[in-house]
């Protein structure tokens, strides 16, 4: 249950995204899916960089948002939701509800990059839209030949 405090200010302010390598650093440790999506999973897909990003989308999978968000227990993490942004404190799961996270670091002024909270079933990924939509996570993502993981295309361009 979420028990995050009134919303704390309107979902706006500077970003400074991080590119798709510097966060494949940070969540190296990480063992549960993650991925890069939006723009830049396109562009991981084409093998090169296709415009400039504004940000920097990252998937999850839902169930897995406590080890990821521990895993970023140094970070400033707001729950995002109809123009709101709440923080989310330590060892808080984000609500329901709730499918974007925005993420800087502490103290820090500027987002680096959007956690993106996907449904899941089993090993399979559900589209929150159509739960009748689903696909085998090893097939709904892919890696760059960097070995950073991004959204297939297809699921991409379907979002």
């Amino acid at each position: 249950m979420n028990t995050a405090s009134t919303p704390v200010q309107p979902a706006a302010g500077r970003w400074q995204a991080l590119h798709p390598a510097q966060l494949a650093r940070s969540l190296a440790q990480l063992r549960v899916p993650w991925w890069i999506a939006g723009g830049w999973a396109l562009d991981l897909f084409l093998g090169r960089q296709s415009r400039p990003h504004q940000d920097l989308d990252v998937g999850i999978l839902r169930r897995d948002a406590p080890q990821v968000l521990a895993a970023l227990s140094s970070w400033e993490i707001f729950e995002a939701r109809d123009g709101l942004l709440t923080r989310l404190h330590a060892g808080m799961a984000p609500a329901a509800r709730v499918n974007s996270l925005w993420c800087r670091p502490a103290d820090a002024g500027d987002w680096m990059f959007e956690l993106m909270l996907d449904d899941s079933e089993d090993d399979r990924w559900v589209f929150r839209r159509d739960r009748r939509i689903q696909r085998p996570l090893a097939l709904t993502l892919r890696r760059d030949r960097d070995g950073i993981p991004f959204l297939a295309p297809e699921v991409q361009l379907l979002l």
